[in-house]
This record gives structure tokens, C-alpha cells and sequence, in this order.
């Protein structure tokens, strides 16, 4: 009984997901003419919401900035947690108490809403600075405006907005402005170097202190986009015996046209590249050996939104395997335009020697200057493979996975499999309830089984006697309810019940007729109702097992993303069906390789571990964390068992199926020989069971996804203590919601940010 309870709860323990949305008022009495902050999180392990919505503001409220965060936290237990923050300035211009209504949000198909909040305004001199000043205030300015209001989809565009100060005003300061961002959309946007600039300006006898803030967007789509206003917050003291006093400003909302890219001579190889550019490509070696690994490298440089360059195609190289490589950006701002180089990798690994020849690449881009498509192409790069050893076949990862179905073994973590292990209990209770109640019920008095009486009244030589046991033993039978051939019996106790009653008395043949047929339809009801459940046994198994087989997710679209080099693409595509689907070892498996094209090595060998978690004999694995030189994770982190959580709890269910099988043997046959082995068998399903255990239990080590310090204590600011390198191990000591206490491999103990360290 206690291991099939261990069992069950082993087999049913499973991640939980939960959507946690809140609202809150950073301040919720405040004075006229000052603002508070209305902040809206949603937490989620699945997928986040689409929008967060303003909420509709009463009248004496007035919509100020709008800011928007993301957070993306990697743990186990607890899987995949992302937040999402909408920050909302709110403009109090009247006093009053107002209520701020509930927010509706949907994530996932599923509706959730926040609480509503109250606002308390009271009366107040506080409040946002009008250009010509308050009654003996000196004026403050802010204006916006783009540069230029008309460009094409993906061209650059610098915003600017700019403060001026009075130098009366600005002599009273009690700490340096800040600047609000417009919170756009529909735009990809640069935070360039050193934003916010500060000189002075004369205008006739007055000098202002100017305070000019820069950001760089790109439109993302053709059409007449808004630009929302900018906001500027900066204090103040009236005198020196006064309290600071806060105040606001708002830029105007600026709108910008964009134009749609022309359709005319557009080259085949035009991905979306806007602006001016150059390309180079180059191979790590022309020469190399069957086995080897070389690099193409292909360089993109030039002017224009150079993060989101999409990486050129390469065309299939027979006898080559080609894997895609590294991304690298580096980018740039100086005269107010934003430059920079895009490195794209492949991974190239020749299988036969041979002289091979690398094709062209292509790259085109649309120069708004000129308003042409140019298209630069590289010459083809040959290879010459010669024979080698295998030494080196080491270099290059495992190829991706393509299964696309659920594990083989994906339905022992179901919930009616769990189920299933209480049938051999409940079979063995009845066994013991069965010969229990054989020995109360062993006496004369008790109904003999059907095949004893049948014989009974065969043997009896009174063919009236004969005929009234056989009615009355299939009146008993018609009784029990419907069941297969209860017609039959039906009409044969008809028959019965006819020849009782007959006026002349029935001969001994007659009599036998009758026992025959009912010798032959008892038979028959009871071989049909043998089949009918073993039938109906089998089918609910099958529809069980077919369910859990059900819910598979395509790999597909992920594995397009990697072939194609799209590797950001490919980490999201995986990453979801990994959380749909976390015991499947396939999608995690080529999680790492999508992070490992993005050359994050700590994050691949975490995804790699997973896998093995899942497949402690993965080969493919195994191999790719060797090439990624992450053996001392390995060692530490991989499996001791080589057998999955999966076999494990098949290998438990097996055990415990027949350890049930052997007592119930020996209790019905009396062979006390079979329980030495059912005791063997009960004693290694309970050790596969504490092995599921000990996979189970919270971890005590991590695997560290980034080059991070050890912090003396748990903020950024503490002092350093050591550093720990990528893909190491270490030991958990103690884990808060943002920071964990880790033991490193050197054994220096200190704080780490929970978001660096990725728990198995």
C-alpha cells in the first residue's frame, strides 16, 4: 500500500503554471497639479499577454509617459517565469477621489482583470509648468521634433527633444532633470551613447541652460505613426528656508509618414535591409582535413538598423554538413547615425575528401539616399578536403533532432497510468476478501458453483425433480441482470417452465435435451462475457495510451529557424515547446543547439543537461557538451543512473505489477516458494522509486548560463568577492526571488543573480 502511494505521488508530481496579475498605485493621495505612477504586472509561465491597455481615465486625470518592461526568469522547479510591466504616469488636475477601473487582459485564451483603485487628489500648488511660467516663476520649455517626418519602412529616424532653463531657475535646482522617453510602437528603437547632453544658450540678454535628449527609431511598417509626447521631471526650491517643489512638462506628440519600399526592381535576395552597406566574405582555411570543422564567416557593414540584418542564405553544399554558427554585432553611433558590422557564422564539416566549391552569397539592401536596390555578391570560395583521421571529428556539434512525436515512454507520466497502479492492490485485497469469505460461507448451506449443480441435476433419475432444479437455476442466472446471451436463457426457462406444466410427463430424453442446452448457453454467456471485458479492458488501455500520445507539437518550425539562421526565432520556437511539452527530450535538445548558435554556451549546456535528465544515455548530448568544454558540468550534473525518469517509473510499475501477480499466485494455489521473489522484485521497485525521489527533490546545484561575479551581498552595488566562469557548476546554498548564495568551483561562497544560474 505505501509503495503504491510513493508510486502515485512520484508519478503525478509535475510542474505547475499560474497567471499572476496586479495593479497598484505607486502613490494613492497626492496634490494637484503632481502625478503617481500606476504600474500593471502579469506574471506568467506560458506565454505573455499581447497588450497591456491604458485604462479609461475620469475626467481630472490626465495621461502622462508610458513605460514598458520585460523580465525572463529560468528556474526548476517552477520552469519559465516571465514579467511584464506596464508603467503609467497619471496627471492629477483637479482635486477629487477617483476611481481608476479594473484592466482586462487575456493570456493564454484565458480572461483576467485587475482590481480597481482609488485615487485621492487634494488641493495643492503643485503641477506641471507651463511655458510662459506660474505668477513669478521663470519659464521652462520643452519641445520636440524627428529628423526627418518622412522616410521610408526601416529607414532611420533621430528624435530629439530639448529643455531650456532660465539661469535664475536653474541656479535653484535641487537635482538634474529627468527625461521620460515617448513610449512608442511600431518602432524599433537605439538608445544611442550618452543621451541626454547639457550646454548653455544665449538669446539676447538671457542665458538658458539647454538640456537635449537623442533616440534613434526605425520604423517597422508603412503608414502615419504617433510619436507620443515626452516627458521632462526636474525640482526646484523657491527659497532656501522652502521645500523643493516638483514639476512636469510634456512635449507636443509629433507624427511621422512612412513610405512603403517600391516593388520595382527588387533583387530576389532583399530581406528587408535598409540603409548602406558592404559585404565580405572569408573561410577560417582553404585546405582542411575529412572531419575538420571550417568557418564561413560573412561580415555585413555599413550604415542602418544593422541588429536586425537578417542572416543571407547559403545555399546546400553537397558533401558538406553546414551548421549554422555565431552572430556578432557591433554597432556604433557618430554623426548622428547609427553603423556597425554583423558577423553571420556557418559551421562547415566535409565528409569525404574532395575539392568542394562554396557558392556565391547575396546580399541586398535598399538605400533610401538614392532610392535604389543595390545588391552586392560574393565570388565562390573553394575547398580542398584532404583524408585524415578522425581525431578531429569532435569539433562540430551532433546534427539537430527532427522527431516531431512524444517519447515513446510519455505515457507513464499520465494520470490514469498513476491510476493504474492501484489495480494489482485492489486485486489483492479482493483475493483476501475472497478467501475469507470461502471459509465463512464453506458450509452445507452455501449454493454450489453452476458447473457442480449442472452435474447434480444430471445425475438425478426423477425427470421432475430434474426439471424444477434446472428452472430454478435459470431463473437464479436470468436474474443477475443484463448480460451477453440472457435472451437464450430467457427463452430456455420458458421451455423449462412449459414442459413442468405439461399435461402428459415428460420423458428422460426431454429432460437431457433441455440440461444439454443449458450446459451449452451458460458456457457460451460466460466466454462472451469474458471477451466483452477483456475487449473493453483493451480498448480503454488503448484510448488511454492513444491519449497520452496525443498533444504533439511540431519541432518543424523551430528547425526551419535554425536552418535558415534565424537562431532568435529558433530559441523561442523551442522554448515553447519545451514548456508545452517539458518531459520531451528532443525540444530541449535542440533548444541547445538554437542557444548555441547564439553563442551562449552556458545556456546551451543547460539545455543540453536538461537532456540528459530526460536521456541519461544520449549520446548527441553527451558528445555536444564535450565539444562545448563543458566535461566539469557534465560530471557533476549528468545522471549517475543511466536509466530516464521515464524507464524508471515503467521499471517500478513493471516490479510492483508482478510482486502483486506473485502473491495473489501464492494465495490462490498455496505456493509459498513465489514469495521470496515477489519480496526481490517489491525491493527493487521501491529502488527505482527513491531514485525517482532523489530526482525529484529540490537541487542542490546549477549550472552558471553567463560569465558572472559573487557578490558579498545580494545587490549589484555589494562588493565583489570572486567571479565564476560560464557553464560551471556550482552549489546552491540559499535562493531568494532575484539572488542566490552559491558555492563555486574554486569554493568561494558569496550572491549571484538568480537569473545567471540555470537550476536542473
Amino acid at each position: 500500500m505505501l509503495a503504491a502511494l510513493v508510486l502515485g505521488a512520484a508519478l503525478l508530481a509535475g510542474p505547475q503554471d499560474s497567471t499572476v496579475v496586479r495593479a497598484m498605485l505607486a502613490a494613492e493621495r497626492i496634490a494637484s497639479g503632481t502625478s503617481t505612477v500606476l504600474v500593471i504586472s502579469v506574471e506568467t509561465s506560458g506565454a505573455t499577454p499581447a497588450e497591456i491597455p491604458v485604462p479609461t481615465l475620469p475626467a481630472g486625470l490626465e495621461l502622462g509617459p508610458i513605460s514598458d518592461f520585460s523580465q525572463l526568469q529560468i528556474a526548476f522547479p517552477g520552469g519559465r517565469r516571465r514579467t511584464t510591466r506596464r508603467e503609467i504616469v497619471l496627471i492629477a488636475r483637479a482635486p477629487g477621489r477617483y476611481r481608476i477601473p479594473s484592466v482586462p487582459l487575456e493570456v493564454q485564451g484565458r480572461r483576467h482583470a485587475t482590481s480597481p483603485l482609488t485615487l485621492t487628489v487634494v488641493s495643492g500648488t503643485f503641477g506641471r509648468a507651463p511655458a510662459t511660467g506660474l505668477a513669478g516663476e521663470p519659464a521652462v520649455q520643452l519641445r520636440a521634433w524627428v529628423e526627418p517626418d518622412t522616410v521610408y519602412a526601416g529607414a532611420q529616424i533621430l528624435y530629439r527633444a530639448e529643455a531650456s532653463f532660465p539661469e535664475e531657475l536653474r541656479l535653484r535646482q535641487t537635482r538634474a532633470p529627468v527625461f521620460d522617453p515617448p513610449a512608442t510602437t511600431g518602432f524599433w528603437v537605439y538608445d544611442v551613447p550618452d543621451p541626454v547632453t547639457v550646454g548653455l544658450r544665449v538669446v539676447g540678454d538671457a542665458t538658458f541652460e539647454v538640456q537635449s535628449f537623442r533616440q534613434v527609431l526605425f520604423p517597422l511598417h508603412p503608414g502615419d505613426h504617433t510619436i507620443p509626447a515626452a516627458g521632462m521631471r526636474y525640482e526646484f526650491r523657491a527659497g532656501s528656508i522652502f521645500t523643493p517643489e516638483a514639476r512636469q512638462l510634456a512635449s507636443e506628440a509629433l507624427r511621422v509618414h512612412v513610405r512603403t519600399l517600391p516593388a520595382d526592381n527588387r533583387p530576389p535576395a532583399f530581406t528587408g535591409a535598409v540603409g548602406s552597406y558592404t559585404l565580405d566574405v572569408a573561410l577560417s582555411a582553404a585546405r582542411a582535413a575529412a572531419g575538420d570543422a571550417v568557418t564561413l564567416s560573412v561580415s555585413i557593414e555599413g550604415t542602418g538598423n544593422i541588429k536586425a540584418l537578417a542572416r543571407p542564405v547559403l545555399a546546400p553544399i553537397p558533401g558538406i554538413d553546414v551548421y549554422p554558427g555565431a552572430e556578432r554585432v557591433d554597432v556604433g553611433f557618430a554623426d548622428e547615425r547609427v553603423s556597425g558590422r554583423k558577423t553571420f557564422e556557418w559551421l562547415l564539416a566535409p565528409r569525404e575528401p574532395g575539392r568542394f566549391t562554396i557558392p556565391a552569397i547575396a546580399f541586398a539592401w535598399f538605400d533610401p539616399g538614392t532610392e535604389r536596390y543595390h545588391q552586392a555578391s560574393s565570388r565562390p570560395l573553394a575547398l580542398s578536403v584532404t583524408a585524415g583521421t578522425t581525431a578531429n571529428a569532435d569539433v562540430a556539434l551532433a546534427p539537430p533532432r527532427t522527431r516531431n512525436a512524444r517519447p515513446p515512454l510519455a505515457f507513464v507520466r499520465a494520470p490514469w497510468f498513476a491510476a493504474l497502479q492501484a489495480v494489482p492492490l485492489l486485486v489483492l485485497l479482493l483475493v483476501l476478501w475472497r478467501r475469507r469469505k470461502a471459509r465463512r460461507t464453506a458450509d452445507a448451506g452455501a449454493i454450489p458453483a453452476v458447473d457442480d449443480e449442472l452435474r447434480a441435476i444430471g445425475a438425478l433419475t426423477d425427470t421432475r425433480a430434474c426439471l424444477e432444479r434446472l428452472g430454478t437455476l435459470l431463473q437464479r442466472e436470468v436474474a443477475r441482470g443484463p448480460a451477453p446471451g440472457v435472451a437464450g436463457l430467457e427463452a430456455l426457462h420458458e421451455r423449462v417452465r412449459q414442459a413442468r406444466y405439461a399435461p402428459a410427463p415428460v420423458d428422460a430424453q426431454t429432460c437431457a435435451r433441455l440440461l444439454a442446452d443449458a450446459r451449452a448457453l451458460l458456457a457460451a454467456q460466460r466466454t462472451r462475457a469474458a471477451r466483452a471485458a477483456a475487449a473493453r479492458g483493451l480498448g480503454l488501455l488503448w484510448l488511454l495510451i492513444a491519449a497520452g500520445s496525443l498533444q504533439a507539437q511540431e519541432l518543424e518550425p523551430g528547425l526551419r529557424a535554425l536552418q535558415t539562421g534565424a537562431s532568435t526565432a529558433a530559441v523561442r520556437a523551442f522554448v515553447d515547446v519545451a514548456r508545452a511539452r517539458p518531459g520531451d527530450a528532443a525540444a530541449w535538445y535542440d533548444l541547445g543547439l538554437a542557444f548555441a548558435a547564439r553563442d551562449e554556451r552556458g545556456r546551451a549546456a543547460w539545455a543540453w543537461l536538461r537532456t540528459l535528465q530526460l536521456e541519461p544515455r544520449a549520446a548527441d548530448a553527451h558528445h555536444n557538451l564535450r565539444v562545448l568544454g563543458a566535461e566539469r558540468a557534465r560530471a557533476a550534473l549528468a545522471p549517475r543512473v543511466p536509466l530516464s525518469s521515464d524507464e524508471l517509473r515503467l521499471g517500478a510499475a513493471l516490479g510492483w505489477w508482478l510482486a502483486c501477480a506473485g502473491l495473489v499466485i501464492s494465495l490462490l494455489r498455496r505456493r509459498r516458494a513465489l514469495l521470496v521473489p515477489a519480496f526481490g522484485i517489491a525491493l527493487l521497485c521501491l529502488a527505482a522509486l527513491a531514485v525517482l525521489a532523489y530526482r525529484a527533490r529540490p537541487p542542490a546545484r546549477a549550472l552558471v548560463l553567463e560569465d558572472a561575479t559573487l557578490h558579498a551581498a545580494p545587490a549589484l552595488r555589494s562588493d565583489s568577492v570572486g567571479s565564476v566562469p560560464v557553464a560551471a557548476p556550482v552549489r546552491i546554498r540559499d535562493l531568494r526571488p532575484d539572488w542566490a548564495r552559491v558555492l563555486g568551483p574554486d569554493l568561494r561562497e558569496g550572491w549571484i543573480e538568480r537569473r545567471l544560474i540555470g537550476r536542473l
